[in-house]
C-alpha cells in the first residue's frame, strides 16, 4: 500500500460525508494504491452508518475503526497502528479536499528526500470577516483560523505545519513515536466552564521531527480548503481558543525546573500576565486591542495549566493524574 489517508472524527457525520465525497473525486495515477481510514472517536451520532454507505460505493478501500479512548491523539495513534500505507496522510473531518490532493501528497515524497510534508491550507469564509480580526501585520491573529501558506513553490520548512494537511513516512513513527496523548482535542463542550487544553499534537510532532534534523517539505499543490463557520468568527471562540492553547503549550513544552515559583507556578508567568494586561488596558485601536486581549488569555491559560500540573494527584495515591504521563515513544 503506497498511501493511507487518515481522518479522525467525533460527532460530525454530516461533515465527514462531505470529505468522503471529495475523496471519491480524487484524480490519482492508476498504479497508486491507497486507502482511507475513518477513526471514530466515540461518536454518538450516525457516523458509522454513514461511513458504511461510502464503503459500498467506493473505488478504493475505506475502513471504519472505532476508538473508545476519548482524545484525538488516541485516535491518531490507533490509525497509525492499523494503517497499511508507507506514507500516512492526515486531514480533518470538516474540510474540502482538492481533487489532486492525494496525488500531490504522494508525489512530494517521490520528488524530495524528506520525512514529512505540510500542505497548503486556505481558509474559506462562509460568513463576513469581522472588522476586529487582523489578518496581517503585528496584530495578526493566527492559529484559531486554520491557514497555512508559504507561496507557490515547494520549500524546506523550519516551522511546524498543521494537522489538517500533513503527511509523514511510516518510518517517522517507528523512529520518533506517535502523537502525545496529553495533547490534542478531547471532545469537550464549547460551553464548559474552563476550556480544556486543545490542539498541539500536530505541532509537537512536527517540532520533534524537525528538531531531530529530518526534512519537512511544504507542498503548495497538496491543497486543502478549511471553512470558516459562524462560530469561528465570534470573539468568545477566539478567547477560548487562545486560553486552551496556552494550556496545551505548557503540556507540550513543560516548565523549567529551576524557575522560582509561586503556588507551583513559575513567577515569570505572572510578570508576563501583568505586562500583557497593561498592554491591553492601554491599547485603544479596535484590532490591536483584541489582539492584545488574546495574548492575555494565552498567558492566563499557561498559568492555569502550570498550576494544574503542579498540584495533580500523585499516581501513588491511587488517583488518576490530571495530565496523562505517557512517554513520547510509548505508543
Amino acid at each position: 500500500m503506497n498511501l493511507s489517508v487518515i481522518i479522525c472524527t467525533y460527532n460530525r457525520a454530516n461533515m465527514i460525508s462531505n470529505v468522503l465525497d471529495d475523496l471519491h473525486r480524487q484524480i490519482v495515477p492508476q498504479d497508486l494504491a491507497w486507502e482511507v481510514l475513518i477513526i471514530d472517536n466515540n461518536s454518538t451520532d450516525n457516523t458509522k452508518a454513514l461511513v458504511e454507505t461510502h464503503v459500498k460505493r467506493s473505488a478504493y478501500p475505506i475502513r471504519y475503526i472505532f476508538e473508545p479512548r476519548q482524545g484525538k491523539s488516541h485516535a491518531l495513534n490507533t490509525a497509525i497502528e492499523k494503517s497499511e500505507g508507507s506514507i500516512l496522510a492526515f486531514t480533518d473531518d470538516d474540510v474540502n479536499v482538492d481533487p489532486h490532493w492525494v496525488s500531490a501528497v504522494h508525489s512530494i515524497f517521490n520528488q524530495y528526500d524528506c520525512m514529512g510534508m505540510a500542505g497548503r491550507i486556505r481558509a474559506v469564509w462562509n460568513v463576513p470577516k469581522p472588522m476586529w480580526l487582523a489578518g496581517e501585520g503585528p496584530d495578526r491573529i493566527t492559529g484559531a483560523l486554520v491557514e497555512f501558506e508559504f507561496g507557490d513553490k515547494p520549500c524546506l520548512l523550519t516551522e511546524p505545519g498543521f494537522g489538517a494537511n500533513m503527511a509523514f513516512r511510516r518510518v517517522v513513527f517507528e523512529k520518533y513515536g506517535g502523537f502525545q496523548t496529553a495533547l490534542g482535542p478531547f471532545g469537550y463542550s464549547l460551553h464548559s466552564r474552563i476550556p480544556a487544553a486543545r490542539g498541539g499534537e500536530d505541532v509537537e510532532l512536527f517540532s520533534r521531527v524537525i528538531q531531530a534534523g529530518e526534512k519537512i517539505i511544504y507542498s503548495p499543490s497538496a491543497l486543502i480548503f478549511h471553512p470558516v463557520e459562524k462560530e469561528r468568527t465570534q470573539k468568545r471562540y477566539f478567547k477560548r481558543w487562545y486560553f486552551s492553547w496556552g494550556r496545551s503549550w505548557v503540556r507540550k513544552e513543560g516548565m523549567p525546573e529551576d524557575a522560582p515559583g509561586l503556588a507551583g507556578v513559575p513567577r515569570y508567568m505572572f510578570r508576563v500576565l501583568l505586562d500583557r494586561f497593561i498592554q491591553w488596558a492601554f491599547t485603544f485601536n479596535l484590532r490591536s486591542r483584541f489582539s492584545k486581549k488574546l495574548k492575555l488569555y494565552l498567558a492566563l491559560g499557561q498559568i492555569i495549566e502550570a498550576y494544574s500540573l503542579a498540584h495533580k494527584p500523585s499516581p501513588k495515591a491511587g488517583k488518576q493524574a490530571l495530565v496523562p504521563s505517557e512517554n513520547r515513544g510509548d505508543r
